[in-house]
């Protein structure tokens, strides 16, 4: 898997969806895979926790990882409106 910075390993990516499994049986939401028309995996999108550590507190943010190729067709806006959408309609 890609990340920013880089590949990382097998036990990272594993670790990350772990992480992910667990934001959304917490809070109902999380990253979510993003696909191109054809079904191809472009990436990654949406709302996650912020660290515990993180000087702002607790919060949440939206983020996105997409490949280069995906980069300027709208899917990072696309997939952040969606996902704002989802949370305070859905999640509340």
């Amino acid at each position: 898997m890609l990340d920013q910075g880089g590949p990382i390993s097998r036990a990272a990516s594993d670790k990350k969806l772990d992480r992910y499994m667990a934001a959304f049986d917490r809070y109902g939401l999380g990253r979510w895979a993003v696909e191109g028309r054809d079904r191809g995996f472009l990436g990654y999108a949406g709302i996650m926790p912020g660290r515990e550590d993180h000087p702002l507190g607790p919060h949440f943010e939206i983020g996105w990882r997409l490949a280069r190729s995906a980069w300027g067709h709208g899917y990072a806006t696309e997939a952040a409106r969606a996902a704002l959408h989802d949370a305070f309609e859905r999640v509340g």
